[in-house]
């Protein structure tokens, strides 16, 4: 597929085995590490952008993301179904501001993108380009 006119293609690492391929246009990181993750689990999030116009990923590994039925309760309150990549997904607006979705992207391994409410309509954009190198897996529990 040709390049869309007016977009650089961007590569954005969000952990040793998760980056995206697609950020809206003018984000620079601006944080990002460790971050507190409940028992038996380990997450690492990285921001780009601030203000309001900003993408917060998230890889949650361990526990918390073992399975669907389980990843599936950081969601917000209220979110609804959608697919990302053909995986199961739940969007909705986050209660901290902006919209999240949340999905897992293998057992062990969840992910979770907010944006602000200006970047509501790039949500699944950035979503969709998450890559691993893990091929795709294509079971859920």
């Amino acid at each position: 597929m040709p390049p869309v006119p007016g977009r650089v293609p961007a590569l954005a690492v969000v952990s040793d085995d998760l980056w995206l391929t697609h950020l809206p246009p003018g984000l620079a990181r601006t944080g990002g590490g460790a971050v507190e993750a409940g028992p038996g689990s380990r997450a690492v999030q990285a921001l780009f952008g601030s203000g309001d116009r900003f993408v917060e990923a998230r890889v949650d590994y361990g526990a918390v993301a073992a399975g669907w039925a389980v990843y599936r309760r950081t969601a917000p309150p209220g979110a609804r179904e959608t697919t990302v990549r053909g995986r199961p997904a739940m969007v909705g607006r986050d209660p901290r501001g902006g919209r999240t979705i949340v999905w897992l992207e293998r057992p062990g391994t969840g992910v979770r993108v907010r944006v602000g409410e200006p970047l509501a309509g790039e949500l699944l954009a950035v979503a969709a380009s998450a890559r691993t190198p893990v091929g795709d897996w294509g079971g859920f529990p």
